[in-house]
């Protein structure tokens, strides 16, 4: 692992890259208005959880500096073509140890959302998750 100038040689181990992708998909669940906010002093917007397994700084470092696909070799039809290594391996993992119930059952919802994302859906029938925000 390669990492620019003027900056540390940062040994990362697997297990803190196994944290930051928690704390990512955490973040999915718990969204706050900034990721710094998880580690904040005050009550109503520190994680105890994310902010215990892992120091902010260290959490923005590997961030910063984590890439996941070769830039070079951009694929400019697939919109998560930055991703999708990881996505890759973590469906073949996910399908390697599910182990499915006799009766399944699943639902899928849609939330609302105003900005822009290449992947983002409108289907017009579709009914809205009622999302509220105290505060804001």
């Amino acid at each position: 692992m390669q990492f620019f100038l003027n900056q540390p040689d940062s040994k990362i181990s697997a297990n803190e890259i196994k944290c930051l992708l928690a704390i990512l998909i955490l973040s999915g669940y718990n969204t706050l208005p900034s990721k710094r906010m998880y580690w904040d002093l005050k009550d109503d917007a520190k994680n105890i959880l994310v902010s215990s397994s892992m120091r902010r700084n260290r959490f923005l470092h590997i961030q910063r500096f984590l890439h996941l696909a070769d830039n070079t070799k951009m694929d400019a039809s697939d919109k998560a073509w930055k991703i999708r290594p990881l996505m890759d391996k973590m469906k073949k993992r996910f399908l390697d140890n599910f182990v499915p119930v006799q009766n399944l059952d699943f639902d899928e919802s849609m939330i609302r959302y105003y900005g822009r994302h290449g992947c983002k859906q409108f289907i017009r029938s579709k009914p809205l998750d009622l999302v509220t925000k105290c505060g804001v």
